[in-house]
């Protein structure tokens, strides 16, 4: 009996330890989820900041091509 209680013992510290460590890791992957939060919602406005130039040097090249393309016509 006396052996069953000290290995109970032992188990329950191991539990507590455990525990605790699991504590600890749950309170550091809320950390890292609001990291990643961030991160994404930083991501997502550079990506529309880039897809906006993106946008805007496409409609340049079409216009300079349109104007460079009547600018061949017409001096013929």
């Amino acid at each position: 009996m006396e052996y069953l209680n000290t290995d109970n013992q032992k188990l329950s510290r191991e539990n507590q330890a455990l525990t605790k460590i699991n504590e600890r890791n749950e309170l550091y992957i809320g950390q890292i989820e609001r990291d990643l939060s961030d991160i994404r919602q930083v991501n997502d406005r550079n990506i529309k900041a880039k897809k906006k130039w993106r946008k805007a040097t496409l409609y340049s090249v079409g216009i300079n091509v349109i104007f460079l393309t009547s600018l061949i016509v017409l001096s013929r």
